[in-house]
């Protein structure tokens, strides 16, 4: 987490047990501090009880990247404050990673070293090395801008990157690359969407063949409504050309967070203004491309106030639990949460149960398994 206990934003972690007791200092291990703000964090586990955290940090004259891999003891085992992932006069933005599976991780992101944001990838060994060019790896040399990448596994130690994409038009392209930083595909990525319309905001996830599932927003009817697409391993689309609708609703359907169901297909979250405010949505899809629930989607909280930051997870047995920040009190947004079972069926109390509630603003919510 970012924690403001000095003068400057610093990054902290903490591991708990399955008892919910602490295992490390109190109050968290210092991962990255100094005089100047560091930010953006995000963590995944190494698979030996330990964690490699990435984030970005102004203590150079731009903010750059920097990552540290911490054992299950809560001991650093890179550099102090972190080793350097990518150093540069320009910007960076979007930060994402995930395990490489051998204890090490591969980072995305995009930068302006070229004045127009393009999307990068890094990876690091488990002993803090670059294994790439220490420059990152680009995607893609068109024209025009990439942004916020998104990062998962490809099953084979590499990775699949979905980005939105304006050499002409806003789409979606993804790209699968190697343990060893070779672009699997098309050149420049494969495009998931030629309809044309804006599409933006892309999600992705693996499914259990290895396969991608991709959600992003689209315009093609005015409103921001919510696409599929699935791409197998080879880079070939495998559903309907333009992609699956998830969600045509009136009104926008924006902010969406997915999860792989285990059994080839996925579960989608989002916020929704088909009616008065924003509310919470969720719908399945199958490793054919065919939407399981309600059309449109199944309600999740569809009260009058705001409900935003939808995040969720998928449990063995294919149920969907999924967490909010709510607006019903509206000077003090509290998180929510709901389970929905395998057949899209609420399973808790209606419009959700109250995770948390101390008179303060809590926001941006995310659940793990």
């Amino acid at each position: 987490w970012e924690d403001y206990r000095g003068s400057s934003l610093d990054i902290y972690a903490q591991r708990i047990n399955n008892a919910g007791v602490t295992q490390w200092v109190t109050d968290g291990i210092p991962i990255g501090t100094g005089l100047t703000d560091q930010r953006y964090s995000k963590i995944v586990g190494d698979g030996e009880g330990g964690a490699i955290i990435v984030w970005t940090s102004k203590r150079n004259a731009f903010v750059d990247i920097y990552a540290q891999k911490i054992n299950a003891a809560g001991i650093a085992q890179w550099d102090e404050n972190g080793i350097a992932v990518y150093i540069a006069n320009n910007t960076k933005e979007g930060l994402d990673l995930i395990s490489d599976g051998f204890g090490g991780a591969i980072i995305s992101w995009s930068d302006t070293r070229q004045i127009d944001n393009k999307v990068y990838v890094q990876r690091i060994l488990s002993d803090g090395d670059l294994a790439w060019d220490s420059l990152g790896v680009q995607l893609s040399s068109t024209g025009g801008i990439q942004i916020v990448p998104e990062i998962v596994s490809n099953g084979t130690g590499g990775a699949y990157v979905v980005w939105q994409d304006y050499r002409s038009l806003p789409h979606i392209y993804i790209q699968s690359i190697s343990s060893d930083g070779q672009a699997q595909w098309t050149a420049n990525g494969v495009l998931v969407c030629s309809n044309a319309a804006i599409e933006q905001s892309p999600s992705v996830v693996s499914d259990s063949a290895g396969n991608a599932i991709i959600v992003w927003q689209d315009k093609r009817s005015g409103y921001q409504d919510l696409y599929a697409q699935r791409v197998d391993v080879s880079g070939n689309l495998t559903w309907n050309t333009d992609g699956v609708p998830i969600s045509v609703a009136s009104g926008n359907q924006w902010v969406q967070n997915m999860m792989s169901d285990g059994t080839g297909g996925a579960v989608i979250a989002w916020r929704d203004h088909r009616g008065n405010s924003e509310d919470i949505y969720a719908q399945k899809i199958d490793n054919f491309g065919v939407v399981k629930w309600t059309t449109d989607g199944v309600p999740v909280c569809t009260l009058s106030e705001d409900q935003m930051q939808p995040d969720l997870i998928v449990n063995g047995e294919g149920d969907a639990i999924i967490t909010w920040v709510d607006s019903r009190f509206p000077y003090n947004p509290d998180i929510y949460a709901q389970k929905i079972d395998v057949n899209g069926i609420n399973e808790w109390v209606l419009n959700g149960i109250k995770i948390s509630a101390n008179n303060k603003i809590q926001s941006e919510s995310e659940i793990i398994i």
